[in-house]
């Protein structure tokens, strides 16, 4: 599996196909590892690609199934940029 790294990178190659793919077995990983913090950023970043190529209600459901792990694991600064996201999105 790459490193996340390498995965944000393709997306800002926009390639999105190819990062949802290696997103979504990062996300399997880290729900087979039950890593709830690798699991939490995994989903921010499958809503970051799912918005950038205009799947608005994917990348909210998985910004809220992140949200909910942020704030299980009491991540403030991040449960609020994340809030911030969803109700962006949201928006329009």
């Amino acid at each position: 599996m790459p490193k996340t790294s390498a995965v944000s990178s393709i997306i800002k190659l926009q390639n999105n196909a190819e990062a949802l793919k290696y997103f979504e077995q990062a996300l399997e990983n880290s729900r087979r590892l039950e890593r709830k913090s690798i699991q939490a950023y995994v989903l921010s970043e499958c809503g970051n690609a799912q918005a950038t190529v205009g799947n608005k209600n994917e990348a909210l459901s998985f910004y809220r199934q992140s949200l909910e792990l942020w704030k299980n694991l009491k991540q403030d600064k991040v449960v609020t940029s994340l809030e911030e996201k969803i109700a962006k999105l949201e928006a329009n």
